[in-house]
């Protein structure tokens, strides 16, 4: 296989052995944080330090940029891999027509269920942390608003492609959270 194929399959490994599990223990020390501030300032403290250290990297400007390049090449991927006739338009961004279909690709078969998990799950945590009243997060101005809506409606649009309920119901979850934003009314 092409040396650019094997790095973008370490990447995907990389972003679920490496990031998805750091950004969830970023939501659980904010989570600490909060149910330990009137019971506990020390934990509180130690928690909230945590997290700071965290958001250090994760939510700076650089990070985010390379994440929502990345999750835009993931995105394109997953619906390149459903629609394989269709890849040159998901990578230039100029998508025609519906994804709303009854049969895909064997391609999307094969797929790692483990990559649309991350990427819905790295959304959700993102769009979760942020602070009420602040705005959606800078990875969303880095983010494809086109593939985003186009994957999360082709999650939602036939049960028989993302089989698990809890995935779907995250996707839900997002797009109902996206509508606030207004690259995606």
């Amino acid at each position: 296989s092409k040396f650019p194929t094997q790095i973008f399959w370490l990447a995907i490994r990389a972003f679920h052995v490496f990031c998805v599990p750091v950004m969830k223990e970023n939501l659980c020390m904010v989570a600490a944080a909060g149910y330990f501030h009137t019971k506990n300032m020390a934990i509180m403290e130690t928690a909230l330090g945590e997290h700071f250290v965290y958001e250090a990297i994760l939510g700076s400007s650089a990070f985010l940029g390379d994440l929502g390049t990345f999750l835009n090449l993931v995105m394109a991927f997953c619906l390149g891999a459903a629609f394989p006739d269709r890849v040159a338009d998901f990578s230039a961004g100029k998508v025609q027509g519906s994804v709303l279909i009854e049969e895909v690709s064997p391609q999307w078969s094969v797929l790692p269920s483990c990559i649309l998990e991350d990427v819905i799950e790295v959304l959700e945590i993102v769009t979760s942390i942020q602070p009420p009243g602040k705005g959606p997060s800078e990875l969303f101005l880095h983010l494809d608003a086109q593939l985003l809506l186009l994957m999360v409606t082709f999650m939602l649009g036939n049960g028989n492609h993302v089989k698990n309920p809890n995935l779907r119901g995250k996707a839900a979850t997002l797009l109902k959270n996206l509508t606030s934003n207004q690259n995606y009314r």
